[in-house]
């Protein structure tokens, strides 16, 4: 069966709503997303549910919910019960365990192949334990470490790309209505006049509305590059990407990724709408060294180009 389409409006409400969730109460925030969300929500006992995760989770832990166009909704249901660190929307392969929240039908698709340890019946949501049997620990989380204090981000010309992004943490810019993000993060590099040309990471909504952690790259027509100079030792990097909005008519990119100044691969980006993952040999990254992802913009306009990424 073909997954349900999100239409754009519904992509932008999710994005502003995980983008605000480290800056509003969750309490004002499940009030604004019970009243644009379905009404079985408000049956859903929240004291009850927050026990019973309580109850549950472990830290490490990976935290779902379905079905996909409920998810946000449901996890802000858990309020301060959700510890601010818990891993949401983040790639499953690599956690032992999953606490997922089910509000009727399967288990969410991040969890196929996954074995069932545990369930609880909470009202109308199900809360399910997962294990998975063969997770792919990862070493190095680019998304989280996308810091001033971690990583370099500059855009130019091809192939220099050596004018510094500034790095501001202050305000929030409104974007293009076409854009999938109402607004920038707070925290971002700005990589040009242009509002969307930043690098920063966000929580984006593919077609089939999985959301995922990742990080928003767009500098115009230049090239962009950011470099961790400093990661620990691993030899597999998983990456996934999508085309963040369809800002340009033809989108045409170059996806590269560059260990210890050495190019160990590169991607042509012409259109993608789902999160799948690409899996990258990178030995020479076995006892750690500098590592860098560049895209090099070929459509002659604004292309963000959104990218989920760990070092296994």
């Amino acid at each position: 069966m073909c997954p349900q389409e999100i239409s754009p409006r519904q992509r932008r409400l999710r994005a502003a709503i995980v983008l605000a969730l480290p800056l509003l109460a969750v309490a004002d925030l499940g009030a604004i997303l019970w009243a644009r969300s379905r009404p079985s929500l408000s049956s859903v006992p929240s004291q009850a549910l927050r026990d019973a995760f309580s109850a549950s989770y472990r830290a490490g832990d990976l935290v779902v919910a379905s079905p996909p166009s409920l998810a946000t909704p449901a996890l802000s249901l858990l309020g301060s019960a959700l510890p601010q660190n818990a891993f949401t929307f983040a790639d499953p392969s690599r956690f032992e365990r999953a606490l997922e929240l089910s509000l009727g039908g399967p288990r969410s698709r991040d969890l196929s192949g996954w074995k069932q340890a545990d369930e609880k019946r909470v009202g109308p949501v199900r809360l399910r334990t997962w294990v998975n049997p063969k997770p792919l620990p990862s070493r190095f989380d680019l998304v989280a470490s996308l810091q001033p204090n971690d990583v370099r981000v500059t855009h130019g010309p091809s192939p220099s790309a050596g004018q510094p992004c500034s790095f501001s943490s202050s305000n929030e810019t409104d974007l293009p209505p076409s854009s999938p993000l109402p607004w920038s993060p707070r925290a971002r590099f700005s990589c040009g006049k242009d509002p969307a040309a930043f690098v920063g990471a966000v929580a984006l909504e593919d077609r089939r509305g999985i959301l995922r952690r990742c990080i928003w790259i767009a500098s115009g027509s230049d090239t962009v590059r950011v470099t961790w100079p400093r990661v620990p030792a691993g030899t597999l990097l998983r990456t996934a990407a999508i085309v963040a909005a369809p800002l340009a008519p033809n989108p045409n990119a170059e996806l590269r990724v560059i260990v210890n100044s050495a190019l160990v691969a590169q991607r042509q980006i012409h259109a993608s709408n789902t999160f799948e993952p690409v899996d990258i040999a990178v030995s020479a990254l076995s006892a750690g060294g500098e590592l860098s992802i560049e895209l090099e913009q070929r459509s002659g306009a604004l292309l963000p180009i959104c990218v989920e990424a760990t070092l296994r």
